[in-house]
């Protein structure tokens, strides 16, 4: 398990390196989640997407193990002038 979290380390670090070699560092929103595999799971312990996205913000592009989220055009003008 130690060589997993390893290379997930790596790979976090490596997705960061190239944000800021590209000048994107500060500009994207990354959110690292993961699941809970087949291990049991409290309610309290689950975090809803939709209290840290609002659903009218985004479009849910992919669900799979690796989604996307794109900002809908409303949220997109928005992000545009706090950035």
């Amino acid at each position: 398990m130690s060589q997993v979290l390893k290379e997930v380390d790596d790979n976090i670090g490596l997705l960061i390196s190239e944000l800021k070699t590209t000048g994107l560092w500060g500009r994207v929103n990354i959110l690292i989640t993961s699941d809970h595999g087949m291990t049991q799971c409290s309610a309290q312990r689950l975090i809803q997407l939709d209290s840290c996205l609002h659903p009218d913000n985004y479009t849910l592009v992919d669900l799979s193990p690796c989604h996307r989220h794109h900002p809908t055009e409303r949220s997109r003008g928005r992000l545009q002038t706090a950035g």
